[in-house]
């Protein structure tokens, strides 16, 4: 039987919804990728003004930017300028690399109370280095998720990066488990000569969890 998943999200958070409980479900057809993760490459420099660069020959470059992770800088690096950018950030134009603030003197430029209105770089890099690249996680077109597929907390992550807020889902089935005989007697009764305690329903009601059913015993 199919049903749809539902990904609700309310006062920023967002939460998956079943139909019975959070337990795993299936997804019942594969999802593919329509765009690119991430969508843009994250923060950088320019590789070729970092040239000869070390803790004894520090290049000074001039910071005309800074960019908060979420948004996108409208300035152009140019030769020996930088642009400080937060991971998650988009790569400004005209830059090809990033160098991490452990190799520059950034520390010792703030206990100095100097600003960063520049940056001495200390460190040679090349080009592409600590950027991530766009689709470099899942690529447009790629199936994420088969069919089949057994929706897990990972799973739940995917589908909501890629904006899916209903995914159809088979799901888990509802087993009636029933018992029947006169020498049966449940487990918390006494046992009169000639009865047994019914141990099948708890037995087979737990192998039904175990391979992700809802057991349902009948009286």
């Amino acid at each position: 039987m199919s049903t749809s998943a539902c990904l609700t999200a309310r006062k920023g958070r967002s939460w998956i919804l079943w139909d019975r409980s959070s337990t795993p479900i299936s997804l019942l057809i594969w999802t593919f990728l329509p765009w690119t993760i991430p969508p843009w490459m994250d923060f950088a420099v320019r590789a070729r003004d970092t040239k000869g660069a070390s803790s004894s020959s520090v290049i000074v470059l001039s910071v005309i930017d800074e960019v908060p992770a979420g948004y996108v800088s409208s300035r152009t690096v140019e030769p020996g300028t930088a642009i400080r950018i937060m991971t998650g950030a988009a790569i400004p134009s005209g830059t090809d690399t990033v160098v991490p603030f452990e190799d520059t003197d950034e520390d010792a430029r703030t206990a100095r109370g100097d600003g960063l209105s520049q940056i001495g770089i200390l460190v040679e890099t090349v080009e592409g280095a600590t950027i991530r690249r766009r689709g470099e996680d899942i690529a447009r077109g790629q199936m994420l998720l088969s069919s089949g597929t057994v929706v897990r907390p990972a799973e739940i992550g995917v589908l909501a990066s890629i904006g899916v807020i209903h995914a159809p889902v088979i799901r888990r089935p509802l087993v009636a488990i029933l018992s029947t005989g006169d020498e049966l007697v449940g487990i918390d009764e006494p046992l009169e000569p000639g009865k047994i305690r019914d141990a099948n329903s708890y037995t087979i009601a737990a192998q039904v969890s175990r391979y992700g059913g809802f057991p349902s015993p009948l009286e």
